[in-house]
């Protein structure tokens, strides 16, 4: 599928991803809420993005593999920056990957209440998927998606601190 020129790797397995996932969040933000002392909304929707982050970059995709995990560690710091910089999709892309982590952890954070243990909690998960994504049919690692998911997920912890501080507890 196309979005904005950039190709974003839908199928039936990312659909199914996503109706499990939610229903998933569904039945599990009540009990978490209760444990937790969150609100449910915020809540709710920290792990509704989440699932959609997850059902959007681990499911099988249609594109051939290329490389595995080496198309992630290029041979050389200028390889590094060739690949950050040439690799991520055209702008399209890239905005579509810094967009993709800001709306979770802006919840995240609103949600917890803790800007700086969701900054640590959540800066590990672009490699997570990424490198998850060398190993999966249809998929590949890219230090750009690395760079910009990171840069993205950062950004929403941001926001999410910038909104705690202006809302009144």
């Amino acid at each position: 599928m196309r979005v904005f020129g950039a190709h974003v790797p839908v199928s039936g397995w990312t659909l199914a991803a996503l109706l499990v996932g939610g229903t998933a969040s569904v039945v599990l933000a009540g009990p978490l809420s209760r444990r937790t002392g969150w609100r449910r909304g915020p809540l709710l929707g920290t792990l509704l993005f989440l699932c959609g982050i997850l059902a959007l970059t681990l499911t099988p995709g249609t594109e051939p593999h290329s490389d595995g995990l080496r198309a992630c560690l290029p041979g050389s710091f200028p390889g590094l920056v060739h690949s950050v910089l040439h690799t991520g999709g055209g702008v399209s892309g890239t905005l579509l990957n810094l967009v993709l982590f800001l709306p979770f952890t802006a919840a995240a954070v609103v949600t917890t209440g803790r800007w700086l243990a969701t900054a640590i909690a959540t800066v590990p998960l672009p490699l997570l998927i990424e490198t998850a994504q060398s190993h999966i049919p249809g998929r590949y690692c890219s230090a750009a998606d690395f760079v910009t998911n990171t840069a993205g997920a950062l950004a929403g912890v941001l926001i999410g601190h910038f909104v705690l501080s202006r809302v009144p507890r």
